[in-house]
């Protein structure tokens, strides 16, 4: 049999296999980037980047859980204009390679003049982390509700003339609603989910673990999660825009759970920490490994295929 056609397409970039690297990890340099690659990544996120440089929280701001892992760095980068230095590095050393450049605003207008700093980068598209929070709005973070969603997401567009990727977060009334704002706003593909709000605490010093209290929770723990949210979007019947699945994927087979949930392609971070930089290849052998024990001719193929073969009748929980 003939090896399965891994190439997909999400939101005008080609990837040459599903597998991308997501935001936050292997990402602050250009050399931890091609280490990403190198390790088989069909694609880079970049970290996520501000107007100005940020300096982050102070530690703790991580810790290993039993399924997962909790954060709170507060988003530490030099700034656009001093991180452009590493995309250019990046892009000089693997030009083939598509870079999703993330970026992180307060405001309105400060997403927009990300957009339009990031019209001149060498990069195939923007992430936008709608996780921020909304200064001018008491710090509610832009995806918690549509019009925070479509306000981020439009000053991107306005600036931007490329691929722009939302990434949702499941800490919404809605996901499907707030999906189809990003639409409005001029999203061209959607990232499902970023990390869970969460939180640690200390038995013996009856205290958070991390100084901030609370942080972001990733890891093999919010796969059901972040599946259920792609089943969501997909299934809804109102969403155009091909979806990224992001949250918990480890094995190949989680991709393909994400996959046929209605997934074009998958973002891969925490499991970096759990199986190595070659996490990438592995996936991405493993998905191959499954198309062809199974007689498909393509990763195309099974995007959604759960949802064709389950029934449209609500079923109750």
């Amino acid at each position: 049999m003939e090896r399965p056609v891994m190439e997909v397409e999400v939101g005008g970039v080609w990837l040459s296999h599903p597998v991308i690297l997501a935001s936050g990890v292997l990402n602050e340099t250009a050399a931890s980037m091609m280490r990403a690659v190198e390790g088989g990544a069909a694609a880079v996120v970049t970290k996520s980047i501000s107007l100005a440089e940020r300096e982050g929280h102070p530690n703790p701001t991580f810790v290993e859980l039993r399924t997962g892992y909790l954060n709170s760095m507060g988003v530490p980068n030099p700034g656009i204009e001093h991180y452009t230095k590493e995309i250019e590095r990046f892009r000089e050393e693997m030009p083939q390679v598509p870079v999703i450049l993330s970026l992180y605003g307060e405001s309105v207008e400060e997403f927009e003049e990300l957009g339009r700093a990031a019209r001149t980068l060498p990069v195939e598209a923007v992430e936008v982390n709608l996780s921020c929070p909304n200064v001018e709005e008491g710090g509610i973070a832009f995806g918690k509700d549509p019009d925070g969603v479509y306000s981020a997401v439009r000053a991107v567009r306005r600036g931007f003339p490329r691929g722009v990727w939302a990434k949702l977060t499941a800490h919404c009334p809605d996901i499907v609603e707030a999906a189809k704002a990003a639409e409005r706003g001029g999203a061209d593909a959607l990232v499902a989910i970023n990390t869970l709000k969460g939180i640690a605490i200390d038995p013996y010093l009856a205290m958070p673990v991390l100084a901030s209290g609370t942080g972001g929770y990733s890891g093999e723990g919010i796969k059901p999660l972040a599946l259920e949210k792609v089943w969501e979007l997909a299934s809804s019947g109102e969403v155009e825009a091909p979806i990224v699945g992001s949250g918990g994927i480890t094995t190949g087979l989680d991709a393909v759970e994400f996959l046929m949930a209605g997934a074009a392609a998958v973002e891969v971070g925490s499991a970096v920490r759990r199986r190595g930089v070659g996490v990438f290849s592995q996936i991405r052998e493993e998905i191959e490994a499954f198309l062809v024990e199974e007689g498909y001719g393509s990763a195309g193929e099974i995007v959604g295929l759960a949802l064709e073969r389950y029934p449209h009748e609500e079923v109750g929980e």
